[in-house]
C-alpha cells in the first residue's frame, strides 16, 4: 500500500514536471491542469466544475432553456438553474463540489488556461463590482 502512494506521488510530481517545461518551452499554459493536481481534485469535481461553467454560460446567452433538460436531473447544478449569472452564485456551488477549493482561484486559473475564458471573466468581473 505505500509503495501504491509513493509511485501515484511520483505519477503527479512528473505530471507537474512535464506541465511546467511544456509551459516553458511551448508557451503553453497549464494553470487550470496545476491546480487540478494541486487540490486533489477528482475526475468527477472537473467535470462538475466544467457543466457549472456551461450552465452559467447558456444562462448568460439566454440559451438555458434550450439545454436546461441536460442538467435539470443533478441536484447539484439546482441552484445555478435557478440563480442569476454572478460570482456569489458559482461561489456557492463550488464550496459545495469542491469545499476546499477557492472559486476565485479556480477562475483565474480557467481563465489563463482559455478553459470557458469569456464566462470565467464575466464572474471575475462581477466579484471586482459587487
Amino acid at each position: 500500500m505505500v509503495l501504491d502512494v509513493e509511485i501515484l506521488e511520483d505519477k503527479i510530481n512528473f505530471l507537474t514536471l512535464m506541465t511546467d517545461e511544456i509551459h516553458r518551452e511551448l508557451n503553453l499554459n497549464f494553470d487550470f491542469t496545476k491546480f487540478v493536481l494541486d487540490n486533489n481534485l477528482t475526475c468527477t469535481q472537473v467535470v462538475l466544475i466544467i457543466k457549472g461553467l456551461i450552465i452559467l454560460n447558456y444562462k448568460k446567452s439566454n440559451m438555458i432553456n434550450d439545454h436546461k433538460e441536460e442538467f435539470e436531473n443533478d441536484e447539484r447544478f439546482h441552484e445555478l438553474l435557478e440563480s442569476d449569472v454572478n460570482f456569489k452564485s458559482f461561489e456557492k456551488f463550488i464550496s459545495k463540489v469542491c469545499p476546499n477549493v477557492n472559486a476565485h482561484e479556480l477562475l483565474e486559473n480557467l481563465c489563463n488556461q482559455k478553459i470557458g475564458r469569456n464566462i470565467c471573466k464575466i464572474l471575475l468581473e462581477d466579484k471586482e463590482n459587487n
